[in-house]
């Protein structure tokens, strides 16, 4: 057993994950109860893009408390267990929809040697698990060093992300429905240009699925 397992099971979690409180009824897993009733559910949780490479964008939730700082600490503290539980409402927002591959948005190798892990990639483990759709995370590469989308315009996000991707093997997405996996949808640039390259490579759709929304798009 491996010592971050041994540790859970030992001192299982009775704090919430969002605001650190501890638990004294059993809600749902992992969270108060005050932060379970103040969770900002989207509506309508699926937007059709015209505009964009992909077809549809999922996001359970709206980006705001208490799910910012569940994404965050997603995001910048390795935080498997906010994967975990954040994993069901994922698999409940594309109930009824049909994807043959997940495939989770890959990080600069900057990014990735900085953070040591993939926030995108542990959303898809913990999706796929639930759904049963397989995850890749060799197929889409990053070619292209991008800088941080803080304080940039969509327009410049857009611009940052072009020619930002490429697939290592067009076969094994050609005629696949893909669901591209992320944290948190904003512009969209960066969705969308995985999703132009998936299209390129000629698979038969491409969706996008995020923990949170920044707004109705």
């Amino acid at each position: 057993m491996k010592i971050t397992q041994a540790f859970n099971f030992l001192f299982p979690n009775h704090t919430c994950i969002s605001c650190g409180d501890e638990i004294n009824s059993q809600v749902y897993p992992n969270l108060c109860e005050l932060c379970f009733k103040a969770l900002p559910h989207t509506n309508p949780v699926k937007i059709t893009h015209k505009e964009m490479n992909f077809t549809h964008s999922f996001a359970p939730f709206y980006y705001k408390p208490p799910i910012c700082p569940m994404v965050l600490a997603l995001k910048y503290a390795c935080e498997g267990l906010t994967a975990k539980t954040l994993a069901p409402f994922l698999a409940k927002s594309i109930e009824g929809e049909i994807f043959d591959l997940i495939i989770p948005v890959p990080l600069t190798k900057r990014r990735a040697r900085e953070r040591g892990y993939n926030q995108a990639l542990l959303l898809s483990i913990e999706l796929s698990k639930l759904t049963g759709v397989p995850v890749n995370m060799e197929i889409l590469k990053r070619i292209k060093t991008t800088r941080p989308h803080i304080k940039m315009s969509a327009e410049e996000r857009a611009l940052n992300q072009k020619n930002a991707f490429a697939i290592e093997n067009q076969n094994l997405v050609k005629d696949k429905h893909i669901l591209l996996v992320d944290d948190i949808f904003t512009s969209g640039a960066t969705l969308n240009e995985c999703a132009k390259v998936l299209m390129h490579s000629k698979a038969a759709s491409a969706n996008v699925l995020t923990v949170a929304r920044v707004s109705q798009q």
